[in-house]
């Protein structure tokens, strides 16, 4: 374990008696389980990257445990940084992994991620005076759930103050408090694990190693306290980047040099044909089937290595008329309900089709989009036709526009852009793969 100065408190759990957690420091800030009466706590083991432990279970919710630490607990006069291992169950709202203090008060806050149900969004938050005050990483960063992190969070003396969020030994995100420090919350009271003061419940989580510091750690320290066997972190880092084939590649692959826990990573494709050693790939034509390649990884940490091998599926290309229509449909006029100027039409696609552009009304604007006149009283409309061609198909979409009137650009009866109409986007669609390629 490696041995850093300023340590105020430390509880491994392995001498739990009844609901009393020891502070292996002596300084005497012996931590409470709260919740076991009730099912919310309970003591177990489980593998912690590689090693044995034992471990806080909290079960969450309205009934869920937590550990309370000593009121006064905290030193602030260098900053502060609390180490713990963590594994967190997925959450259906709001949680707190920590709390220190209550009117001033800095917490580890937790949300499900929207974009990925696998994942959690952290981030370290501090307040002084309501959440209105409230401070925390943009963006909040996200983490698996139900695997164990090692996690490290700073806050520094003085204002503006600097906190820092690290997990599993590397930074991963930082912001300043302008009006708050970490002083604000020397000897605070309503100090806890798995629960806080701005928390509707306690989280479910399992809990273990928590070390607090009386100062802002170095990089280097926090990841000194990242305890993991060779064997676990490369078969984590091995893990982790099967993610990068779970799904057909459509586009050439970065493969990673480095694993996130400091693993050298390299590679070699077992299918040249199909994959290169840089993941550069041809996709097949349109119709034919997915191309399966494998690419080898050699990673290593010191003396000790591993070979995984990865499968990986080519997908083939999309139809023509699918390109076409995907570009088409992704082009957006700005405001053609309130057209006062030239209209900037795009001439490709984002995937490479080609565009061109046809008005219904040349007289007012011409097919490069064009203002050639404005109307004198009435706003006049027409429809700018977009045709999208790709290899042999053609997609055709219409843009409605109406072109504002000089009377309506009198600044008496100007209305802000705001209150423009909204444009209704590719009224209707076909495409077809013969014959003439660009109407007249």
């Amino acid at each position: 374990m490696a041995t850093i100065r300023n340590e105020l408190a430390r509880y491994d759990f392995f001498e739990v008696s009844s609901t009393i957690v020891p502070d292996l420091t002596g300084n005497g800030y012996a931590g409470v389980i709260r919740g076991c009466d009730r099912g919310g706590a309970d003591m177990g083991t489980d593998s912690v990257f590689g090693q044995t432990l034992p471990a806080l279970l909290l079960s969450g919710g309205a009934n869920g445990g937590f550990l309370q630490l000593p009121d006064g607990i905290l030193n602030t006069k260098e900053g502060f940084t609390v180490s713990f291992y963590a594994k967190l169950s997925p959450l259906s709202g709001f949680g707190t992994v920590f709390s220190f203090g209550r009117d001033y008060c800095f917490y580890l806050s937790a949300m499900p991620n929207p974009d990925n149900p696998e994942e959690i969004l952290l981030s370290p938050c501090a307040t002084g005076g309501g959440r209105s005050q409230e401070r925390c990483l943009e963006p909040w960063f996200p983490v698996p759930s139900c695997q164990w992190l090692h996690i490290a969070v700073s806050f520094s003396a003085g204002t503006p103050s600097n906190i820092t969020l690290s997990v599993d030994g590397k930074t991963c995100g930082s912001f300043e408090h302008p009006r708050m420090g970490a002083k604000a919350l020397d000897h605070c009271s309503d100090c806890y694990f798995g629960f806080g003061s701005f928390a509707p419940a306690p989280i479910a989580a399992a809990i273990t190693d928590i070390r607090i510091f009386s100062r802002t750690l170095e990089a280097h320290e926090i990841s000194s306290l990242f305890r993991i066997t060779p064997q676990m972190r490369l078969a984590l880092d091995a893990g982790r980047l099967a993610g990068l084939f779970a799904k057909p590649l459509e586009k050439p692959i970065s493969l990673p040099s480095a694993g996130q826990t400091g693993t050298t990573v390299t590679w070699k494709s077992l299918t040249p044909d199909i994959i290169s050693d840089s993941g550069e790939f041809t996709r097949p034509a349109a119709g034919r089937e997915c191309l399966v390649g494998a690419l080898e990884a050699a990673l290593s940490f010191g003396d000790c290595r591993m070979v995984q091998v990865f499968q990986c599926q080519i997908q083939p290309m999309p139809e023509d008329s699918v390109i076409a229509r995907r570009d088409a449909q992704s082009v957006v006029l700005p405001f053609p309900g309130h057209v006062t100027e030239d209209l900037v039409l795009p001439l490709t696609g984002n995937d490479g089709s080609s565009f061109h552009w046809s008005s219904s009304r040349p007289k007012w604007m011409d097919n490069q989009g064009h203002l050639l006149k404005k109307p004198a009283d009435a706003p006049e409309k027409l429809c700018m036709t977009l045709i999208s061609s790709y290899g042999n198909a053609v997609v055709l979409c219409q843009e409605k526009v109406q072109v504002k009137s000089e009377l309506f650009l009198q600044p008496s009866i100007f209305y802000p852009a705001n209150l423009s109409i909204l444009f209704n986007f590719c009224s209707y669609t076909f495409s077809y793969s013969f014959g003439d390629r660009y109407p007249q």
